[in-house]
């Protein structure tokens, strides 16, 4: 069954948050919110948030700040993933050339994002870079990426299979930490007894 396709910028808001446009942003550990950045956006997904740099921002900047379920991807570089967005808890500010996508009510957000980094639409993303020798994505060629927009429920479904995904990866990894700590102290109980 073929399904509606649409443009991205008729069904999602496409934005750059350009609040540190002439000078970066100072590190602050008392800061108010955290600031991700491409690198953030290229790495390991989704961050570690006692890593991410921490930043002081105006009481009136705070309207700025992402929100839970916007997508970020990188508006410059070699890799372009769509991030889903889940913090809900702490303020988080993007910095540099990171696009905010904001789906509408039209479209599922974790259906978009798993669709903006489906192969094919990946391949069309590098095919429409421009720059030499800094690639960059600007905002009229991404909100031309035409979405294919099946109904609700297949959307839901994506989802699902989306967060168990997610779940089991986070899970993997927490095993593998305790794995790791179990054979650190074999190891020195090994090297303790030994003496």
């Amino acid at each position: 069954m073929r399904h509606p396709i649409h443009k991205l910028s008729n069904i999602a808001d496409v934005f750059i948050i350009q609040l540190f446009r002439d000078s970066s942003p100072q590190k602050d550990t008392e800061g108010n919110a955290y600031a991700i950045s491409i690198r953030d956006l290229t790495g390991e997904w989704p961050p570690n948030v006692e890593e991410l740099t921490k930043i002081n921002i105006s009481i009136e900047d705070l309207k700025y700040t992402i929100k839970n379920g916007d997508i970020l991807m990188p508006a410059r570089g070699d890799r372009y993933p769509a991030r889903l967005f889940g913090f809900s808890h702490e303020k988080f500010i993007t910095v540099g050339q990171i696009n905010v996508i904001r789906a509408s009510a039209v479209i599922n957000e974790v259906y978009l994002a798993w669709y903006l980094n489906r192969k094919s639409v990946q391949k069309n993303i590098i095919d429409m870079l421009s720059g030499t020798a800094i690639k960059s994505l600007n905002k009229s060629k991404l909100q031309s990426i035409e979405v294919s927009l099946p109904g609700v429920e297949v959307q839901e479904n994506i989802e699902l299979i989306q967060s168990t995904h997610e779940k089991i990866i986070s899970l993997k990894k927490e095993l593998l930490q305790v794995e790791n700590a179990e054979v650190d102290v074999v190891c020195e109980n090994f090297l303790k007894y030994e003496a």
